[in-house]
């Protein structure tokens, strides 16, 4: 068998879309609603450190 050769390649940075960050941060939400002792705002804001969204 011949060996296949492995290549690096650069790592890529993804692109946060907004649209995406907010259908998560309602399924927190949904979460946080069965379970009081969640914080969906706080594990958002670990998560997401650097992000200014104002839909809090």
């Amino acid at each position: 068998m011949k060996r296949l050769r492995k290549t690096a390649r650069k790592s890529l940075e993804t692109k946060i879309d907004q649209k995406d960050l907010k259908e998560f941060y309602k399924m927190l939400l949904k979460f946080e609603k069965r379970h009081p002792q969640f914080s969906a705002q706080n594990v958002f804001i670990r998560l997401y450190p650097n992000i200014d969204f104002n839909f809090f």
